[in-house]
């Protein structure tokens, strides 16, 4: 994801980058996040500021197989009494 934020973008340049990687429960998250900012040359002499600047952020949310398995894997008892009322699939 870092190649996403590139060291230029618009003009402007990278000042400042972050990036978060975690991977709990079975859960594999990544946040990236860059600031820009343009140099204006030249500079203002008169106390503005009319230098633009911005943020790219991107998440990934990457491999939740540990969330989403324990939310929808049925255990064997819920099987075998979906068995008994011959409610079985196929």
């Amino acid at each position: 994801m870092k190649a996403l934020l590139r060291p230029r973008s618009a003009g402007a340049k990278a000042v400042r980058r972050a990036d978060e990687h975690v991977n709990q429960m079975g859960m594999d998250n990544r946040h990236d996040k860059c600031d820009y900012e343009a140099r204006v040359r030249p500079e203002p002499t008169d106390g503005s500021n009319p230098k633009p600047s911005f943020r790219f952020e991107i998440t990934d949310v990457g491999n939740m197989s540990g969330a989403m398995g324990m939310g929808f894997t049925p255990d064997a008892r819920h099987l075998r009494a979906r068995d008994r009322h011959g409610l079985r699939e196929g």
